[in-house]
């Protein structure tokens, strides 16, 4: 030892060590910080660092922690990280009645994914069934389940999700009839553009026309009317594509028509063509190649960009 240090020594004493920093809780490791992790739990008010302590609980030792975080945790955030510790066949229990009876639509989502099909063909056709966020359990559906069951919930859901997932069930032929009702339902946020995609032209037409004319989605009525060929539907795709009302049913049936061959602002003929989009206006720069329409007459112009 030197002898200044010596002297430091002599009048002041040895300085202390400094005692380390405390851990953050993205430190923690179980089981060295089991205490500091349990009572974060226990008493910590950030809901995102209790996630993360969760996340430190060892399975199965912490099991039944791990459960009433799941079931009774008051932050719905943290009881997710918990249900996703969870262990099917062991928790299968506690999962079903998550998904049963939970309010939250994460967690239920969270416990309907977690259990599997088809080991679980009759909880999960009794919760597509049901009225708590069935949309989950009816994307689990297949083609092995009788088409009854998609039909009913596509036409008879309360839940709007459960019947836009049930129909991307039905096939053509087999369900026709419910995919035809489902089309032209009243509901006005329906989404029916996979349905419609379904129905071929022209053994389904008259339900093509009324979805083109009277559908209450607007997306889905554009959608119908892309389904209705040139010239076949002249006269309805010339109706729309001139009719007073912006839409989008308007701007497919004008489409139809420049696909066809014949410009929808003056009816005279319109070239099809391939055309060279750049970035910025910088020909050294091509973006991509798009479709396009252009009416040499009147100058009508689109560009599938």
């Amino acid at each position: 030892m030197k002898i200044l240090d010596q002297i430091r020594n002599l009048f002041f004493g040895k300085k202390a060590e400094e005692a380390p920093p405390p851990k953050s809780p993205d430190q923690y490791a179980w089981p060295e910080d089991r205490e500091l992790i349990l009572q974060l739990l226990d008493s910590g008010d950030d809901f995102r660092a209790r996630a993360q302590a969760v996340t430190l609980l060892p399975y199965p030792e912490e099991r039944e922690r791990i459960i009433r975080i799941a079931k009774e945790d008051r932050d719905d955030f943290v009881r997710d990280f918990a249900i996703e510790k969870l262990r099917y066949p062991d928790d299968r229990d506690v999962l079903a009645a998550l998904a049963e009876s939970e309010t939250n639509y994460q967690l239920v989502r969270r416990a309907v994914e977690m259990l599997p099909w088809p080991e679980e063909k009759e909880e999960l056709l009794k919760l597509a069934r049901a009225d708590n966020y069935p949309v989950f359990a009816v994307k689990k559906l297949d083609s092995t389940v009788d088409p009854a069951v998609p039909e009913g919930i596509a036409l008879n859901a309360f839940d709007r999700e459960a019947r836009q997932a049930a129909a991307a069930l039905l096939e053509y032929p087999r369900s026709k009839d419910a995919l035809e009702q489902y089309v032209l339902s009243d509901d006005p946020l329906l989404d029916r553009r996979a349905a419609i995609e379904k129905l071929p032209y022209p053994e389904c037409r008259e339900t093509l026309v009324k979805a083109a004319t009277s559908c209450p989605h607007e997306i889905s009525r554009a959608f119908a009317v892309s389904r209705l060929p040139w010239p076949e539907e002249k006269e309805l795709l010339e109706t729309l594509a001139h009719s007073g009302e912006e839409s989008f049913a308007k701007a497919a049936a004008m489409l139809a028509m420049a696909r066809g061959g014949i410009c929808p602002a003056c009816g005279k003929p319109v070239k099809n063509y391939t055309k060279t989009v750049y970035m910025n206006d910088d020909p050294n720069d091509v973006s991509k190649e798009c479709e396009a329409c252009l009416c040499e007459a009147c100058g009508w112009e689109w560009v599938n960009d």
